[in-house]
């Protein structure tokens, strides 16, 4: 299976990545032999190791001593914490794009480089509406067509990917997320997939990255525009002028239809995994967290509007703990406002 990001692997390949995760947990094991191991305090006091100190090293060791694959089995059942940068759509495997898009009877056509051309990748394909037209293929092609379906996923991925002139990791990341971006929403069902497995290597706490709809916040936004002047800088006055606005206009009403959304994607999560019923699955045990993402390249009238939105559904909802800016951090318009926007974040 490939995952498009991780937490401490973005662009890495599978097998980079499985040397990373591996060098991980051996840091892990060294530094728990050294908090297991007799220190010298304070005052010249030393550490007497407890019954259950001396049995942990003397299994450590012991894993130590068969090398990789005993300090892996040593190692995978300890809890592992949280993810807490987690894009649910970017820690949902290729392989599950796929088989949704076969559901929602989408069709997969080859991606187009654009006019001037720009470098795609190799054999780069992309989900699109039906019907299956000038030279669209059924979605369902790609279960009897191997060659189709390692295309979808090496251009859903960084599987397979090699860095060429004008393309880097960088590109391949972002451009992934267009290539599905045909799926309906079926946020539920990546809560359950994620939430599985998290449960499954042990960890507690996720903290997923989702974008609600913000189209009339966004739209709010273009009516009352931007105030000229405050094109790269913006005052606290000015600021709490255009909040005014956008609360004066309506823009609370989107609050509602943003918590319903990650409610009923929750809701459906916990259907999936039979929660608070006697035969629960694992995944019910890992909790989630949400942080509301943030659009920053787009207009400042739109990036402070959504921000406000996001604020305030963070305000209204427990289970949103706060907000991320997302898209590429070297386009032209984040860099251009960046300093606009953090005034953003410290209003």
């Amino acid at each position: 299976m490939t995952r498009i990001c991780r937490v401490f692997a973005w662009f890495a390949p599978a097998a980079t990545a499985r040397r990373m995760h591996f060098a991980m947990m051996v840091a892990v094991a060294m530094s728990f032999s050294a908090s297991a191991s007799p220190q010298s305090g304070q005052r010249g006091s030393r550490h007497v190791p407890t019954a259950g100190e001396v049995r942990a090293e003397n299994a450590l060791d012991a894993a130590k001593h068969d090398g990789e694959p005993g300090l892996y089995a040593f190692l995978k059942p300890f809890p592992k914490g949280a993810d807490l940068h987690m894009h649910l759509s970017g820690a949902v495997y290729a392989e599950t794009f796929i088989a949704e898009a076969v559901k929602q009877n989408l069709c997969v056509v080859p991606v187009d480089a654009g006019k001037p051309p720009s470098p795609i990748g190799k054999d780069a394909v992309e989900f699109s509406q039906p019907p299956c037209t000038k030279g669209a293929v059924p979605a369902a092609n790609a279960l009897t067509n191997q060659a189709l379906y390692d295309s979808l996923v090496d251009s859903f991925s960084m599987r397979a990917f090699v860095p060429s002139e004008g393309i880097d990791g960088h590109d391949q990341f972002f451009a992934t997320f267009a290539r599905y971006g045909g799926l309906k929403n079926v946020a539920g069902e990546w809560l359950d997939e994620v939430a599985t497995r998290a449960a499954a290597q042990n960890e507690q706490y996720l903290e997923i990255m989702q974008t609600p709809t913000f189209s009339n916040a966004a739209k709010l936004g273009a009516q009352i525009g931007w105030p000229q002047g405050s094109e790269s800088s913006a005052t606290h006055e000015t600021l709490s002028a255009v909040r005014d606005k956008l609360l004066a206009a309506g823009l609370r009403s989107e609050v509602a239809v943003d918590e319903r959304e990650l409610t009923d994607a929750t809701a459906a999560r916990n259907t999936i995994e039979h929660c608070d019923m006697p035969a629960a699955s694992p995944g019910c045990a890992v909790r989630v967290h949400f942080l509301y993402q943030i659009l920053r390249g787009y207009p400042p009238q739109q990036v402070f509007a959504q921000t406000l939105l996001g604020f305030e559904v963070a305000s209204a909802d427990p289970d949103v703990v706060g907000i991320n800016f997302v898209m590429p951090e070297d386009g032209r318009i984040s860099m251009q406002d960046y300093h606009l926007q953090m005034q953003m974040l410290d209003y």
